[in-house]
């Protein structure tokens, strides 16, 4: 399976360093990082400026399947 990383990346404008784990990835804008596709399922876990660069820390989601078919999130009763 191929993932996108969240789209509200596509409004930025600046260059992007993306942290995944041990790997830094550039990015010209949050345009390119949007359309980029991942082979895991990631969430941002921290999102700072250094400088004229927005660096996003992702980390990996676990729970890929959190909401059901009609996008409500997963309820336990027990």
């Amino acid at each position: 399976m191929t993932y996108k990383i969240d789209q509200f990346v596509r409004k930025i404008s600046s260059p992007i360093t993306v942290l995944v784990g041990d790997k830094i990835l550039e990015f010209e804008n949050g345009e390119t990082l949007a359309g980029y596709v991942f082979d895991r399922k990631y969430s941002v876990a921290v999102l700072r400026a250094e400088g004229s660069a927005v660096v996003i820390t992702l980390d990996e989601n676990e729970q890929v399947n959190d909401t059901n078919w009609i996008g409500e999130e997963q309820q336990t009763f027990f």
